[in-house]
Order: C-alpha cells, then structure tokens, then sequence
C-alpha cells in the first residue's frame, strides 16, 4: 500500500523518538499498489499458550495461537484454552469493503464462536495491568468440538492471578445485583457474590427480557471465565467471573442457619472463648505456685531493662552525632553557595557598572573583555545550579536511566573536544580507544555529566601542559574507563570521604569547586549499575577506573518494557 498524510512524530520526555502517526482526511490518501495472492495470514507455527508470558518479541509481533473457544461476548474479547493455560483475545477492529483508489481492502468474515469451536488466532502479545493479552488479532474456526470443562477453585487463586481467562467454577453467595449498560450500550447483568469474606463480580450479557429469579444470601454455583480488575498503580482490586449465560449459574439447596459460613464464624468464635476462660481459671490456681519464679524473672528483667536503657542511651548518642552531621552539612552547603555565587555575582556587577559608567571612554577591547567577564561568570552561575539541580534528582531518586544505542567512539571524540574549549586547552587530553563494537547500549546524558566531571578535574588540579589521560577498552559485556592524571593527587586521609557531597580535599588550596562532582559521578555511575575506583598519591596524580555493563541485555529489555508502558 501507498500512504499519503501529514506526519506527527511520538517523542518521550527526553526526546527520543518512538513512533510516528500519517493523518490523511480520506480514504483517497491511501493507494492499493498490489496485492500478494500467495501470502497467508496464519502462516506463523502455532505456539502453546503458556509460552506467552516468557516469550520476548519486539513491540508488534505478531504470533499465532491455537485454542479452543470458551466464551465470545459481543463485540468484545475471545477467551480460548489449550492444554498448557489460556489467554484473552482482543479482536482487531473489522475493515472488510474499506474503499480506496483502485482497488479495495477486504477482511476475513467474522463469525459468532460457541464455547467448544477450535479456532487459530494471530495477533500482538500485549501485557496490561490485569494480565497478558492478544490484542490487535485475526482468527478463523477450523473445528467444531467439545467444550472444556470448567475447573473447580478456591477465591484465593482467583485474586492472585493464577486462573486468569480459565473456565472455573466456584460456589459463592448472593450479596445483590444490578443492570448496566456494557461495551456499545449492550445491558449487562451483574452479581456481587461472597466467597470467603472476599467479593466476586459475575456478569453476562442479557439476550432475552426478565430476570433470574435470585434470592439475596442465596447459595449458587457459577461457572465462567476468570478475570480481574485492576485499580490505580496496577493493584488488582476484586475478582470477575465473565458467564456465557443464566445457564452458568446453578442454584444451591438454602443452607439452614446454623450451617452458614457467618454462623459457623461466631460459633467457632464463641467455642475459643470458651476454652480460653477454662484456660484462664486453671491458670490462675497456678499463679500461687509461680508468684516466688515471677519475682526472680522481674529482677532478672529488671537487669534486662537496664541494659536495654544503656543500648537506647548509645543510639540517642548517635542519632545526635548524626544530626550535628546534617547541621554541618548544611553549613557546608551555605558557605559554598555563598561563596561561589559571589564571586561571579561580584565580577558580574562590576563589570556592569564598568560598562554602564564608562562605555563611551573605554576602548573596544575592554569592552569586549568585561562582557566576556559577564558571560563567563553567567555560565559559573548556571554551572553550579545544575549540579545542585541534578543532585537533588539523583538522591531523591526521580531521575531513572534512560539508555539508547550510540556510537561511543564518537561520543567520547566529542566529549574530549568539548573539555578541550571548556579549558582553553590547559592540559592535552589524550584518548585512547579500545576495540569497541558499532554501538553500545546506555544514558548519553548521564556518562556526559560523569566524565565531564571526571575529566575537568583532572584538568584543574593538573600543572599546565601536563597531559590528562583519558582510556576506553571493552572487556567482556563491560567498558573500562580509565582517567589518569599527574596533577596534586589526593592526601590518604581524604580517600574514604570523597563522595561525601560538598566535601573537598584538604589540598586543593582555594581552587574554585562544589564538593559535588565526584557523588554526581558516582550516582550517575550507580544509575547504570557501574562501580568506580580511585587510586591516588600526593603529587603523584590520580586514576579514577570506571566499570559500567554498557553490553548487557537486560538493558534493552528494561527499556523496551517501559516504552511499551508509556504508549
């Protein structure tokens, strides 16, 4: 076919693409350019149902099922058994004598399946909250047979999901009903049943006046196809039974009061508490007998209590150190903010009342020089709110990876050449890259606000002219990153709190900086389920290793997962 129509293109949050829609004002947009008259539909090899749930196929695959019928509602879903399990069917919605230029789109005839017809279906394997399905899906009868007999079950294993879209059969009692209008105004009969102390919904379809004459706290036997409905954050709230019919719903001889579950209940209740007050009497004809054990095990409590009080006393003193912890990193956290705002907040406004009283007088290179000073101290600024920015994110854990293939070859060619223009070329960066496969699997933008980091460090506390070193090497599913430098290095005693935020090494002398960096890094890092190494001397430099599984599959897999969520 040839499809003419304006494009919109479905983009995520960070702006990754996904999918794309053509929107055309009539079926004249759409050309029949052949047609392929030896292509057959239900080609595919047909797979047991069970496999369904384990099966990995990209987002719309189509497989193909073989089954046998046990409930068709109108206009609605399929639910089919084979001897492995069962699933719901999502029929696609028909197209048959659609019109188009030359030609027309024609669709194999719908028929109205019975429970017993053995059908094969092909369709897209879709998991909803409620459970996998086979949406989007085509079927034909092959065979006429007998219906599956229904499977006796408990409540329990209709809650947990286990006999989902099975034929079950289940005795219960009637709490009440009502009518609704269903799918395209079809009414609907529902019964709300109990069933050890849970609710069960059945429902069918009215295809005929009246109603069944059912008593409230009647006893019945229903037979139908097991269903759930799901609440908000996908909890599964209560049970439904889907019947084919009033046929589905036997009745039960009227149990006598005192056989009743709620009868039996308070007659079990009121034998415990029988037995309990006969247990209390003999008990309290012993307590003379124990009274002297009594006061030996108080004493000995008593020295339990003390120890305990001692324990309570030692976390008290903690909880305290721990909170003058957080006192001082607040602290910490306001005299870096101060200062490293005022300093470009101060070159900032000395520079604009430079310009503003002395513009005309001043040559045209100080001019530029003060407004590059303005910019400069603009982008210190905006540098520092961005790492409190992603800080925040990363520790409050509303930042999730978000991997895609790339080529990382190129990434870090330009990631060096950015570092290079960011430092004015101070110190050389050399890379080194490994053998490296076409593309890799991870968060662009998380690996760039690491090695950024990583590697502007190793600038900064590097002599000038001094080369940074900057290696990549594949080992196995992992890539190595190694930054190495031969600047001031790191004291021993400085090693253990590095990633502890706003911290900064005793030796760095004034030198501009957060104390953010390196717990950026390592969070960025931990994100990608990576591990960091720092390895360091006084004066000797510095080499950070970075480990991060760039190969594994389950990535891709966790990824695709929730692009399926999010459509």
């Amino acid at each position: 076919m040839e499809v003419t129509g304006v494009c919109q293109t479905g983009a995520r949050d960070a702006g990754h693409p996904y999918g794309f829609t053509l929107y055309g004002s009539s079926t004249n947009m759409v050309k029949l350019v052949s047609r392929s008259p030896s292509s057959n539909l239900f080609g595919h090899p047909a797979l047991p149902i069970a496999e369904l749930s384990s099966l990995r196929v990209p987002k719309g695959h189509r497989v193909r099922l073989q089954g046998t019928v046990t409930l068709h509602q109108p206009s609605g879903p399929i639910f089919i058994q084979d001897a492995s399990g069962a699933v719901e069917v999502q029929p696609m919605a028909a197209l048959s004598g659609l019109d188009i230029q030359e030609g027309r789109i024609e669709h194999p005839p719908r028929h109205k399946l019975s429970p017993g017809d053995r059908i094969e279906v092909i369709g897209t394997p879709v998991r909803l909250p409620r459970g996998l399905i086979l949406g989007h899906a085509e079927y034909q009868r092959i065979s006429i047979g007998p219906e599956i007999p229904a499977v006796a079950v408990r409540v329990a294993e209709l809650l947990n999901g286990s006999r989902l879209s099975q034929l079950v059969t289940l005795r219960a009692r009637l709490i009440d009903r009502e009518n609704r209008p269903g799918a395209g105004g079809v009414p609907t009969q529902n019964l709300i049943l109990e069933a050890a102390g849970e609710n069960v919904y059945a429902t069918w379809v009215v295809s005929g006046p009246g109603q069944l004459p059912l008593k409230e706290n009647s006893y019945v036997q229903i037979t139908g196809v097991a269903s759930l409905t799901v609440g908000e954050s996908g909890v599964r709230r209560s049970s439904i039974l889907w019947l084919r019919g009033p046929e589905d719903i036997q009745f039960l001889a009227q149990v006598a009061f005192w056989q009743r579950p709620e009868a039996l209940r308070a007659l079990g209740a009121a034998g415990v508490a029988v037995f309990f007050g006969v247990v209390s009497i003999l008990a309290l004809r012993r307590q003379v007998r124990q009274r002297t054990a009594e006061l030996t095990e108080a004493n000995r409590q008593l020295r339990h209590e003390i120890g305990e009080r001692t324990r309570a006393e030692e976390r008290v003193a903690q909880a305290l150190e721990a909170e003058r912890e957080i006192v001082r990193l607040k602290s910490t956290f306001v005299s870096m903010v101060s200062h490293e705002f005022r300093t470009p907040l101060g070159n900032i406004q000395s520079s604009a009342e430079l310009l503003t009283s002395y513009f005309e007088r001043l040559p045209r290179e100080r001019r530029e020089q003060l407004l590059r000073n303005i910019v400069r101290s603009t982008q210190d600024l905006a540098q520092v709110m961005e790492k409190v920015l992603l800080l925040s994110r990363v520790e409050a854990a509303s930042y999730e990876c978000q991997p895609e293939h790339f080529d990382l070859g190129v990434f870090c060619r330009q990631l060096v050449d950015e570092l290079h223009c960011a430092t004015q070329a101070r110190c050389p960066i050399q890379l080194s890259l490994g053998e490296l496969p076409e593309k890799v699997w991870a968060d662009t933008t998380l690996l760039r606000h690491a090695f950024s980091n990583l590697l502007s460090n190793a600038v900064k506390y590097s002599p000038p002219g001094l080369p940074v070193e900057f290696e990549v090497q594949r080992f196995e599913h992992e890539v190595i990153f190694v930054v190495r430098d031969e600047g001031i290095g790191i004291p021993p005693q400085d090693l253990n709190r590095l990633f502890n935020a706003f911290y900064r090494g005793s030796n760095t002398n004034g030198a501009p900086g957060t104390g953010l960096g390196l717990v950026i890094v390592k969070r960025c890092v931990e994100l990608h389920r990576g591990s960091i190494q720092i390895e360091s001397k006084p004066e000797r430099g510095t080499r950070v290793t970075v480990r991060v599984p760039l190969f594994a599959k389950e990535y891709e897999t966790e990824f695709l997962r929730r692009a399926a969520a999010q459509e």
